[in-house]
């Protein structure tokens, strides 16, 4: 049996489920034109984020929207106070929002849940051959100033950018900060 709580600081407006779903309540509103329009009551469709969190958009009384991750609005509203600590999915899908798949972890904790730093160890590979490449700096004349063993280490020696420093590296810049780099 699906229970519903209403969303700490919205009150009235909106409910979330311990099965991971956020729903508006039927009201009465005011719109822009002095009138009132009924809103009825609906399950809000989840938006899912670039970093794969289902995420809401919820709107006060005033009307301005705020967005929220489904994770922590069902642990702030069935778990307590979450301030300070992170959110685990225990089944490691983080689309599966369900008050029994969730817990309150620390930050290293919830780094070193499940198999999270196998799989980054196996992905992008091709990304860390990039870089840990050795690149070399050189003045507009083309004279080596230096060598370094990664663009992170170039970065940290100079302060520039390794980010830049790869566009300059992969052909998408000519110079950054004045030096031309190449990968070594």
């Amino acid at each position: 049996m699906e229970t519903w709580k209403d969303v700490k600081g919205y009150e009235g407006l909106y409910q979330v489920s311990d099965l991971g779903r956020i729903r508006s309540l039927g009201r009465v509103c005011n719109a822009k034109n002095n009138s009132t329009s009924k809103k009825r009551e609906r399950i809000l469709i989840q938006e899912i984020t670039v970093f794969g969190y289902c995420r809401v958009r919820l709107f006060n009384l005033d009307g301005k929207a705020k967005h929220y991750a489904v994770h922590r609005l069902v642990a702030e509203n069935f778990i307590g106070n979450i301030e300070g600590f992170e959110i685990n999915h225990k089944n490691e899908i983080k689309t599966d929002n369900r008050l029994e798949n969730l817990e309150i972890v620390t930050s290293k904790e919830n780094c070193n849940y499940g198999t999270r730093n196998e799989r980054l160890s196996k992905i992008n590979t091709k990304n860390k051959a990039i870089w840990c490449k050795g690149v070399i700096q050189k003045d507009k004349d083309g004279n080596i100033i230096a060598r370094y063993d990664s663009r992170l280490e170039a970065e940290r020696k100079t302060g520039f950018g390794n980010r830049e420093i790869g566009r300059v590296c992969n052909g998408k810049r000519k110079t950054h900060k004045g030096y031309i780099w190449e990968n070594a």
